[in-house]
């Protein structure tokens, strides 16, 4: 999980490709400036197949934890 603000860019490009061509099943990033929660998950050589958007009225789970239920209101004061 990244949490970002000024380096969202960086977050969204290089570093989600370097987590997706070493296979790990999902990224997460805490985006500060639209009080979002970003989740990518089936990565795909450099890229991931899924990307969600999730606002503070959604909430997440980790694939490798479902029970581990996450209000994304919960990640923003």
């Amino acid at each position: 999980m990244e949490v970002s603000d000024t380096t969202l860019d960086f977050d969204r490009t290089r570093k989600q490709a370097v987590h997706a061509e070493a296979q790990i099943p999902e990224y997460w990033i805490v985006n500060v400036a639209d009080g979002l929660l970003e989740v990518y998950r089936k990565p795909e050589g450099s890229a991931y197949r899924t990307a969600l958007q999730l606002g503070p009225t959604d909430t997440a789970a980790p694939l490798a934890a479902p029970a581990a239920q996450l209000k994304v209101s919960d990640l923003f004061p």
